[in-house]
């Protein structure tokens, strides 16, 4: 079927019931592939748009908390800012790894359309997960860098995850 559609021609054969003699267009024929390839690579632009929705709602929290010190009436000291990394730390992996681990995205991932899912097509594990955080913590660590491995199709996370992103 994957030929036929390919090639432009019908798709007719013992893969497809039910489309036997159907012409697909040339159009059909490049969104299907374009739909397919998307699916794979987890579209990169979706997938920016996912990291920098994600990064806003770690900001929002980092400013809420700065601002609900201040509305208490306390001034956090240079010696309080280990704690206040640990609380977003802490943040970030709740964030992470729980809707990753029951419902496959986080809410920037789910506002872009994109699922993570095991090489295998299963959820991922906690393990997994925490692995695509680790992953995410090393990209923000090193400015960016591994997002050239994104361009290939898998993120620095998605690697060592052993999963995958894809495109709803």
């Amino acid at each position: 079927m994957i030929a036929a559609l390919s090639s432009g021609g019908d798709a007719s054969g013992a893969g497809a019931p039910g489309l036997s003699g159907v012409k697909i267009s040339q159009a059909a024929n490049h969104y299907a592939l374009t739909r397919l390839i998307d699916m794979v690579i987890g579209a990169p632009p979706l997938r920016q748009a996912a990291g920098a929705a994600d990064l806003l709602v770690h900001v929002a929290v980092a400013v809420l908390a700065l601002a609900g010190c201040r509305a208490l009436g306390v001034m956090p000291a240079v010696a309080d800012w280990p704690a206040f990394g640990v609380f977003l730390l802490s943040f970030s992996f709740l964030y992470t790894v729980v809707p990753l681990a029951f419902w496959g995205h986080t809410l920037g991932m789910t506002w872009a359309g994109l699922t993570a899912e095991s090489n295998g097509g299963e959820p991922l594990s906690f393990d997994q997960t925490a692995r695509r955080w680790l992953g995410a913590l090393l990209t923000l660590a090193t400015a960016g860098l591994p997002l050239l491995l994104a361009l290939g199709g898998r993120s620095l996370a998605d690697r060592l995850s052993g999963s995958r992103t894809l495109a709803d």
